[in-house]
């Protein structure tokens, strides 16, 4: 099975906590990180080991829902 993929809006001081119970689960990938700091949002991401990061501007993946 693959993982999920997730992504954090807000780099703040909660995302740390936010991102390690995000990261300790074996079936989910934290693809980006966004935030109104882009400095916080990309330290972030380095810090964590999220390969992407971003600001207010940034674009988002098309996401398609889906109801059962």
């Amino acid at each position: 099975m693959s993982a999920v993929g997730v992504g954090l809006i807000g780099s703040g001081v909660i995302s740390d906590t936010y991102l390690e119970n995000l990261l300790s689960f074996p079936d989910v990938e934290v693809a980006i990180i966004g935030g109104l700091n882009v400095g916080r949002a990309r330290a972030q991401a380095e810090k964590h080991g999220v390969p992407r990061w971003g600001g207010s501007t940034m674009s988002l993946p098309t996401l398609t829902c889906r109801s059962s």
